[in-house]
């Protein structure tokens, strides 16, 4: 799947349940191309944004997680890796964090929050834009959400994510763009339906928070929030009766948020996914009553209008899935049955959808998953068929709104051979290919960042495996991955600078008994790895570091423990 750098400062707010959303590792298992898997914002789901809250442990979203690159490279700015482990003797868990800024030693694991068995303690919350990690604490069924900062000295403290009196689960902030207030659903527990707050931030510490949402009853269900792309405006649908007929609301924001004003209300909201700017609300629903979740849209200018069809033209039963540009003005969507389908973009002036225009062609079939706007505002994605698969990659301009020049970027593939996976971030692709023939994988590198493509240059030859995690560098030009080549997984790196793209063995040192896993973080300017290693004999897990350039030894960051969190990563 693509793994897009571009984020967005908003978020939708997965408010329909009370389920705490986990961050993920830096660099993901490689896509494996099943069917039905989701990846990228084309997944279906209709919110065309990134994970939940933003800033929620992601690469380059700014939040001190891997990948930021928030200095320059090489300058040593203080690091500090955060994990979450469970005691092996009476299986308490405990919130560590380790200083990793000297490249030489790391420092010792500092405990910054512990509880007991079976406690709401951990980390998988992920980040926030201004550097704070969002802990978990409290007990199982009646959990927290708090603050855990750093200064420049590497002085720690806990504080709460909202001021005194508000409730504090809170796991799923929408940040506006200078991260200086937060839309934010809070509860008391998980069975509270809780209200939503307008709360504002200074010195990474809440200072005010003004509840927003209206008096919907004791037992409100929440069935979907956003806060607008432009920071413009706030949305929320709620059942306040519990008879599945959900009010939508809408209030400007203009510093603060607004009055509300009701602008409707629809049935069963299943896949709603709303997405709004100073002009228009996007949402799924079957308002035709075909069976069909569509694309609408809503003028928040003249809320009497009714709502307007986005994707008048379909071309399978599979549910469309979309893709927004940068600037929420225009969509990418794509349908067809099974993996294979057209896809069509609409560009909007004000609230008005133009009419779908077709991107891929029939001769090049759009793949159902991944499709993305480059960092030129192009359009790229895999094409193939169902008889071949995955047969390459294609780039197509855009000219206001209409198709233009068409490149493939990748290389021709013989019969048998298909790509595999896709990574796209900072104007670098890398892919894998791989031949039922020849039984063999291959990388390839490709750079998308001027007019006109690279010609594929492939780096990596002969990989029996077919898991390969990669990491896509965005401040140097070694790529970190992991794979098997014959003699079991490694920890590799090259360098694309390096005419005979000679393989670094970074985990050579790695002692007897612990495995290199599938995927691994590339940070601090790209000058350390850090990986989770589960032991091949037990469970118990340990966390390691090493220089991505292959001088230094595998370092060890924890003690034994077990159920280690996947590692985030802190700056002042």
């Amino acid at each position: 799947m693509f793994e897009l750098a571009t984020e967005t400062h908003h978020a939708l707010l997965a408010l329909c349940c009370g389920v705490v959303l986990a961050g993920c590792p830096a660099t993901e298992p490689a896509d494996t191309g099943t069917q039905g898997e989701t990846s990228g914002d084309g997944d279906g789901d209709g919110d065309g944004d990134g994970d939940p809250g933003d800033g929620d442990g992601d690469p380059g979203d700014g939040d001190g997680d891997s990948g930021d690159g928030d200095g320059d490279p090489g300058d040593g700015d203080p690091l500090w890796v955060v994990i979450d482990s469970v005691d092996l003797d009476d299986s308490h868990r405990e919130v560590l964090t380790i200083d990793i800024q000297d490249l030489d030693v790391a420092g010792e694991p500092q405990i910054q929050l512990s509880g007991a068995a079976g406690s709401g303690v951990g980390t998988s919350l992920g980040g926030t834009p201004f550097g704070s990690e969002r802990v978990r604490d409290g007990t199982a069924d009646m959990p927290v959400v708090r603050l855990l900062n750093v200064d420049a000295q590497g002085a720690f403290e806990i504080v709460s994510i909202v001021p005194d009196g508000v409730p504090e689960y809170a796991p799923s902030p929408a940040w506006n763009a200078d991260a200086s207030a937060a839309l934010i659903r809070a509860q008391t527990d998980l069975s509270d339906p809780g209200a939503l707050y307008w709360v504002t931030f200074a010195d990474k510490r809440p200072v005010e928070a003004v509840e927003v949402s209206g008096d919907h009853g004791p037992t409100p269900q929440y069935g979907g929030t956003a806060l607008a792309e432009d920071d413009s405006g706030l949305f929320y649908a709620v059942d306040d009766d519990a008879d599945q007929t959900f009010e939508l609301y809408y209030a400007p924001i203009d510093g603060s948020p607004g009055a509300l004003t009701q602008i409707g209300q629809l049935d069963e909201l299943s896949g709603f996914g709303p997405q709004l700017d100073s002009e228009k609300l996007t949402y799924r629903y079957d308002h035709d009553l075909d069976g069909f979740r569509d694309l609408w849209v809503r003028d928040l200018h003249d809320l009497m209008a009714p709502p307007v069809l986005v994707n008048t033209v379909v071309a399978g039963g599979e549910v469309i899935r979309t893709e927004w540009s940068d600037d929420n003005q225009s969509v990418l969507y794509w349908t067809g049955d099974g993996s294979w389908g057209e896809l069509y973009l609409v560009s909007f002036v004000g609230a008005t959808p133009s009419a779908p225009v077709r991107i891929d062609s029939a001769e090049r079939a759009a793949w159902t998953k991944d499709f993305v706007f480059d960092d030129l505002g192009r359009v790229l994605y895999r094409f193939g068929d169902a008889d071949a698969d995955v047969q390459g990659l294609v780039r197509v301009e855009l000219v206001n709104g209409q198709p233009g020049a068409v490149e493939v970027v990748t290389e021709p593939l013989a019969d048998g051979a298909k790509i595999e996976n896709a990574r796209h971030s900072g104007g670098r692709l890398i892919y894998q290919v791989g031949d039922s023939v020849s039984q063999t994988r291959w990388l390839a590198y490709v750079d998308l960042s001027g007019p006109v493509a690279s010609a594929p240059l492939r780096f990596v030859d002969d990989i029996p495996d077919f898991l390969i995690a990669f990491h896509v560098p965005r401040v140097t030009n070694r790529v970190v991955f992991a794979a098997d080549m014959g003699s079991g997984r490694q920890l590799l790196a090259v360098d694309l600078d390096d005419p005979e793209f000679a393989l670094v063995d970074l985990a050579a040192s790695l002692p007897d008994g612990w495995a290199v896993p599938t995927g691994v973080d590339v940070v601090d300017d790209e000058r350390q790895v850090v990986f989770l290693s589960r032991s091949t004999r037990s469970t118990e897990e340990l966390l390691f570091r090493v220089r991505a350039d292959g001088s230094s030894d595998v370092e060890q960051l924890t003690e034994l423990g077990r159920d280690l969190s996947p590692p985030s990563y802190m700056h002042p």
